[in-house]
């Protein structure tokens, strides 16, 4: 026989558990409060950053450059912070500056189509900018007109303005050509880019930065016409600039000038482009001297440019003959590798020196002229 089990009565059972309105509101009204701190600190950072872009404008004017945004948006809602101008443009001066052998001095125009600059909250200190063009400067007194065109150009800033880590520019397709005196001077390139970011391993005090950049696939028609090759070109250098004090104010000359003041140092530790069979590498130091005009000592290999330096007058056959002789005794007729070098490979010395250039054994007649 089986024993029943009897049912439990309804004292037994456990009361319902009542949820109040409050309980059941509450996290939903903490996510309404969240979103709408975030809002709140949104807007508020969107107006700091307008604000200091106003201050920069008016700090910039004062000093002579002139920026202007006819039309500035600010979006990016929720997580960035994005800045657009539409055509905006700049005048300034450059101060006397040589640009192909011309002397400009004067005010100077640049515009662009659009220009956007976007900040991560979480990151304020990394910067994207991107820059639609085509930009445009004009310089004065019938000065050389320059127009560039891109499919894509984007900068990146690491750091504060106070105190930028490192700078980057991207560009994709590029295409510039000047215009001087009725003559349009142009070039292009499949990609090109720039790095500048602080040197950890120098003292602060040296104030110095690594400097890199990587052309590729550029067709400059002037250069080969002169090396009667059509290949394209490839570039590619790094080096380290000393002494470099990117936030001071005054014209590129000014600025310039107190570089050299201060002992500015720019050594090329890197140099090498190939255009077909043709190839120049180079490393050394160069800087500025007290009449403005570049000086420093490089050393410097050439390949397949043999017509090229002898029409400068360069003595090629008996610089071939000391290199070949310095490379059966064990001498400098190596490259980096220690693999002999190419046979048509010349090694010379360029010294650049109170206005003179001189390659080798040879001094060029061509005088230097001021930069600024």
């Amino acid at each position: 026989m089986t024993d029943s089990v009897p049912e439990p009565s309804t004292s037994d059972l456990p009361a319902p558990r009542r949820v109040s309105r409050l309980g059941l509101y509450l996290p939903f009204a903490i996510l309404l409060l969240i979103c709408a701190g975030w809002t709140t600190f949104w807007f508020v950072s969107s107006g700091v950053s307008e604000r200091t872009l106003d201050s920069w404008i008016s700090r910039e004017a004062a000093l002579g450059r002139v920026w202007t945004c006819p039309k500035r948006e600010i979006g990016g809602f929720p997580f960035d912070l994005a800045v657009s101008c539409v055509n905006p443009s700049f005048e300034g001066r450059v101060g006397t500056t040589q640009l192909l052998g011309q002397s400009i001095d004067g005010p100077i125009h640049g515009e662009v189509k659009l220009v956007r600059a976007l900040a991560q909250i979480y990151r304020p200190t990394l910067i994207l900018i991107e820059v639609e063009g085509p930009l445009r400067i004009i310089t004065p007194n019938n000065g050389p007109q320059v127009e560039a065109t891109w499919t894509h150009l984007r900068t990146s800033l690491h750091g504060t303005p106070a105190g930028l880590a490192r700078v980057s520019l991207t560009l994709e397709t590029p295409q510039i050509s000047v215009t001087q005196a009725g003559q349009t001077f142009g070039a292009q390139a499949q990609h090109f880019e720039f790095h500048v970011r602080h040197n950890p391993q120098r003292p602060v005090e040296d104030q110095a930065y690594d400097i890199a950049f990587d052309l590729k696939e550029a067709l400059v028609p002037q250069l080969s016409r002169l090396l009667r090759s059509d290949a394209a070109l490839n570039a590619a250098s790094e080096s380290t600039l000393s002494r470099a004090e990117f936030t001071g104010v005054g014209t590129p000359a000014d600025r310039l000038e107190a570089w050299r003041a201060a002992g500015g140092m720019l050594d090329v530790t890197r140099f090498v482009a190939t255009q077909g069979k043709a190839s120049v590498a180079a490393k050394g130091q160069l800087s500025i001297d007290p009449q403005h005009r570049p000086q420093g000592n490089m050393d410097m290999a050439f390949t397949g440019l043999s017509p090229l330096l002898a029409q400068f007058g360069v003595p090629v056959g008996a610089v071939a003959i000391d290199n070949l002789l310095g490379g059966l005794f064990g001498g400098k007729n190596r490259n980096k590798d220690g693999n002999a070098a190419p046979k048509d490979q010349i090694s010379l010395p360029v010294s650049l020196s109170n206005g003179r250039v001189q390659i080798g054994p040879l001094g060029l007649p061509a005088l230097l002229q001021p930069l600024y």
